[in-house]
C-alpha cells in the first residue's frame, strides 16, 4: 500500500494546521490587522506609479500660495482678500471659455464690515450669477452638541439650496450627518452649482478618499469634484450605490463599503499662482497682451479649481504622494478620475480572503511535501515575492491588490510549519532511528531520515507488495555437533556478518535471524520500485560471497558451509508485531511461508537460490534465469513454477553466455516433460551442469516413461514435506 497509515494520518494533521492558520490569518484581517501595513503599501505604489502621471488636460488648478499672499498683500492687504479679488478670477476665465470655476473656498458669512465689502460680496454674488458656470463650496458635516451648537443641529435644509442643488438617489447610508454651512445668502442662490467641501483622513492621517455625495435628512449633494460633472455623467438620472459601486447614468464609480471613493492622485497638476492670474489680467486691463504672464485661452474648455496651497491658509493635507499637499488638489484629482474615467479598483474583500487561503496552502504544503530543505525553505519566500511583484505591478493598470493579507499569510503559514516540522520531525526521526536502527544499513538509515513521512511504519498494520528472502545454512546440524557453543556463536556472526552486509548494498531490510537461518525483505520500509531485482542480486551476491566466508571459517579452524536461497514476491502483511515489552517489524503470510518452503527446495534440487514464478514476473533485469520445476507445496492447492537464477548482470561474458545456455538447455528439457516426452527431457536434462538437479529430474522422466501419469496429470510435482 504506497499510501501509509501513517502518512495519512500526518497529512490530516498538517491539513487542520494549515485550515486553523488560514483561519487565523483571515480572521485578523477581516479585525484590520494588517490595515495600516496595507496603507503602507498602497502609498508606496500610488507614488511610484502618479510620480510622472499627468492630469487630465481638462483639469486646471489655480493656487492662492505663498507668492500670491506676498505679491498681493501692498493691493489687497492680509488674507482673506476682498471678494472682489475673485469677480477678476471669474472675468479672466471667462475671457479664456473656461467650462467652469470652482471654489474650494468657504465663503459661508456676508462681510458687512465697511461699505466696501458689503459691495464686495455684491458683485462677486452678481459676477456669479452673471457667469453662470461658477461653483462655490458648502460643508455637511457630523457636528458634536456643546453650549454654541446645541441650537443649530440637524437644522432643516434651506427649501431654496436643497430645491435646486439636492439630488435624488437610492440605496444611500441616511441620517450620518446633522450640520451644515453655506455660502452666504445671495451668493448660493447665483451659484450654477455646489459641490460639497471637507473630507475624511483615514485614521494613521493620511487622505487618500473623499464621499462623492454627502447625505442630509434624505438628500444627497455632490462632492465638489463632481459638481460640475453631474450633469454630464448622470444624465438626470438618480444616483444609486449597489455593490461597492456608486451608478451615474451608465458610469459606475467604485467605492468602498462605506460610499468613501479611493482618489487616484497625479504628479504633474497642470497649476497656475493666483498673482499670475491677476497680474495677467492687469496687463490686459492696460492693452499690454503681447506678454502675457498666463494666456486665458489656457483655460479654454476646462474646469478651474480655485484653492488654497500657502501655509497659513490651513488647507494643507498629507496624502499618499505627499505630506503637505494643498486640499484643492485631493478635489482636482478626483475630478479628473471623473473626467477620464480613470478609476483605481480595489479587489474585493472575498478574492483576498481566498488569496490567504491560497498562499497559506501552497506555503505549507510546499513545506511539508518537500524534502531538500533549500527548496521548502526558499519556494515559499519565491511564493511572497512573486506575488509582491504581480500585485505591485498590477497598480499600474488601476486594480489595486490587497498584498500585505497574503503576505501575511505566507509569513504565517512558513513560520509555523517549520515549528510544528522541528517538533514532528524531530520525534518522527528519533522514532525511525529507534524502529529501524537494527534492520538497515547506515546508508538506508540516513534516506530514511530524509524521507521519514514516505517510511512504512506498519504501526497497525498493512498490506503491501513486497519480496521476502530466507537463507539457511546447510547441513548445520552436523556442523554444530562439533563445534562449542562460544566456536558456534563465532561461526554464525562470521557467516551473517558478511551475509548482511550484502543485504544493506542491495537496499535489502534484514529481518531476523532464526537459529542459522536469516530472513530478510525488500520494498520497506522505503519504498524500492524493483524489489524484486534487488533480493534476486542480493541472493547471487550471497552465494558469490560464500567462498570469502568459508576462507575466513577455514582460517579460524571451522568447516566450509553451504546455503540455499528462497525468494518469493507478493502481497504481505507489514507491522510491528509483538507486545508491549517486545515489538518486531517484520512480514506475515502466506507468500511470506511460500519464501521459507522455496528455501526448503533447494537442498531437495541441489540448486543454491530459487525463486518463484511471482518474483521473476516482477524482475526488473535481465539475467540467465533457469526453470526448475512446477510443484505443489504442502498445503497449498495451487501449483507455482519455479526457477533458479544462474548469474548476475555483472558476470563476465563468458560466464554469461555459457549460464544462458544452460537456462535454454534447461527451457528445452522442461518444455519435453510438460509435453510428456520423457526420454528427450531426460537426455537434455542429462547435459546440464548441476548434477542434483539434473539426477532428480532425469530420473523422473525415466520413471514417468515407465509408468504412465495418470489422465489428470497437470505436469506439476506434489511435495509432501516443508
Amino acid at each position: 500500500m504506497v499510501v501509509k497509515n501513517l502518512l495519512k494520518t500526518r497529512i490530516f494533521r498538517q491539513t487542520i494546521v494549515a485550515v486553523f492558520v488560514s483561519a487565523a490569518v483571515v480572521w485578523l484581517y477581516l479585525a484590520g490587522a494588517f490595515t495600516r501595513l496595507e496603507w503602507v503599501l498602497l502609498d508606496q505604489r500610488m507614488g511610484f506609479y502618479t510620480e510622472k502621471s499627468e492630469i487630465a488636460p481638462g483639469i486646471a488648478v489655480v493656487m492662492i500660495d505663498e507668492s500670491s499672499l506676498r505679491d498681493m498683500n501692498g493691493e489687497f492687504g492680509r488674507f482673506p482678500w476682498p471678494r472682489r479679488v475673485y469677480v477678476d478670477f471669474l472675468e479672466f476665465f471667462a475671457m479664456g471659455g473656461a467650462r467652469a470655476v470652482v471654489f474650494d473656498l468657504l465663503l459661508t458669512e456676508n462681510d458687512n464690515s465697511t461699505p466696501a465689502k458689503r459691495e464686495s460680496d455684491r458683485a462677486l454674488a452678481e459676477a456669479t450669477r452673471e457667469y453662470g458656470m461658477v461653483y462655490h463650496a458648502a460643508q455637511i458635516i457630523v457636528d458634536r452638541e456643546d453650549e454654541i451648537e446645541s441650537g443649530s443641529l440637524n437644522r432643516p435644509m434651506p427649501e431654496d439650496f436643497r430645491g435646486p442643488f439636492a439630488v435624488e438617489g437610492r440605496g444611500f447610508r441616511s441620517d450620518i450627518h446633522n450640520n451644515f454651512s453655506l455660502p452666504f445668502p445671495g451668493l448660493y442662490q447665483a451659484a450654477g452649482g455646489i459641490g460639497v467641501v471637507g473630507m475624511d483622513a483615514d485614521p494613521d492621517g493620511i487622505y487618500r478618499r473623499i464621499r462623492l455625495f454627502r447625505e442630509y435628512h434624505g438628500s444627497l449633494y455632490p462632492a465638489l469634484a463632481l459638481a460640475p460633472l453631474l450633469d454630464e455623467l448622470a444624465g438626470g438620472d438618480p444616483a444609486r450605490f449597489s455593490d461597492r459601486h456608486l451608478l451615474l447614468g451608465q458610469l459606475r464609480v467604485p467605492v468602498d463599503d462605506q460610499e468613501n471613493y479611493l482618489v487616484k492622485p497625479y504628479g504633474i497638476n497642470n497649476e497656475y499662482s493666483a498673482s499670475g492670474i491677476l497680474a495677467s489680467l492687469k496687463s490686459i486691463y492696460a492693452g499690454e497682451i503681447e506678454n502675457l504672464l498666463i494666456d486665458p485661452g489656457e483655460f479654454e474648455g476646462k474646469i478651474v479649481f480655485i484653492g488654497a496651497s500657502a501655509a497659513g491658509l490651513e488647507d494643507i493635507k498629507a496624502t499618499p504622494t505627499s505630506t503637505k499637499t494643498p486640499g484643492v488638489l485631493i478635489h482636482a484629482w478626483a475630478a479628473a478620475n471623473l473626467l477620464e474615467r480613470d478609476f483605481l479598483r480595489p479587489v474585493g474583500r472575498g478574492l483576498t480572503v481566498a488569496l490567504i487561503a491560497v498562499f497559506t496552502l501552497l506555503t505549507m504544503a510546499t513545506i511539508f511535501r518537500l524534502s531538500n530543505f533549500t527548496v521548502r525553505a526558499g519556494l515559499p519566500l519565491l511564493y511572497g515575492a512573486a506575488f509582491f511583484i504581480w500585485a505591485f505591478s498590477r497598480f499600474g493598470a488601476n486594480t489595486v491588490y490587497e498584498i500585505a493579507p497574503p503576505l501575511a499569510a505566507v509569513a504565517a503559514a512558513y513560520l509555523v510549519s517549520f515549528a510544528y516540522l522541528s517538533f514532528t520531525e524531530g520525534r518522527d526521526k528519533l522514532k525511525v532511528r529507534k524502529l529501524f536502527s537494527r534492520y538497515v544499513s547506515p546508508e538506508i538509515m540516513s534516506e530514511l531520515l530524509a524521507h521519514h513521512d514516505e517510511v512504512s511504519l506498519g504501526e497497525v498494520g498493512q498490506t503491501e507488495e513486497m519480496t521476502v528472502l530466507f537463507s539457511d545454512i546447510r547441513g548445520f546440524t552436523s556442523v554444530s555437533e562439533v563445534l562449542s557453543a562460544s566456536q558456534l556463536v563465532d561461526l554464525l556472526n562470521c557467516h551473517f556478518g558478511a551475509m548482511t552486509e550484502v543485504i544493506f548494498d542491495r537496499k535489502g531490510t534484514l529481518d531476523k535471524f532464526i537459529g542459522d537461518a536469516l530472513m530478510a525483505f525488500w520494498g520497506a520500509p522505503l519504498k524500492v520500485d524493483d524489489h524484486a531485482g534487488q533480493a534476486v542480486l542480493a541472493a547471487l551476491d550471497m552465494i558469490a560471497k560464500l567462498p570469502e566466508v568459508n576462507r575466513d571459517l577455514l582460517d579460524r579452524g571451522y568447516r566450509a558451509i553451504d546455503i540455499g536461497i528462497g525468494i518469493n514476491s507478493g502481497e504481505v502483511v507489514l507491522g510491528n508485531i509483538g507486545s508491549a515489552r517486545k515489538m518486531d517489524y517484520t512480514v506475515i503470510g502466506d507468500n511470506v511461508n511460500l519464501a521459507s518452503r522455496l528455501e526448503g527446495l533447494t537442498k531437495f534440487y541441489g540448486l543454491p537460490v530459487i525463486i518463484s514464478e511471482y518474483t521473476l514476473a516482477a524482475m526488473g533485469i535481465d539475467i540467465p534465469v533457469m526453470p526448475v520445476d512446477r510443484v505443489r507445496v504442502k498445503g497449498k492447492e495451487q501449483p507455482i513454477r519455479i526457477y533458479a537464477p544462474l548469474a548476475g548482470p555483472e558476470e563476465a561474458p563468458e560466464v554469461a553466455a555459457r549460464c544462458r545456455a544452460n537456462a535454454e538447455l534447461a527451457l528445452t528439457a522442461f518444455e519435453f516433460y510438460q509435453n510428456q516426452r520423457w526420454h528427450e527431457a531426460a537426455e537434455i536434462y542429462s547435459r546440464l551442469p548441476y548434477p542434483r538437479f539434473a539426477e532428480l529430474l532425469g530420473e523422473r522422466c525415466r520413471a514417468l516413461a515407465e509408468v504412465e501419469p495418470m489422465a489428470d496429470w497437470d505436469g506439476a510435482y506434489n511435495l509432501e514435506s516443508k
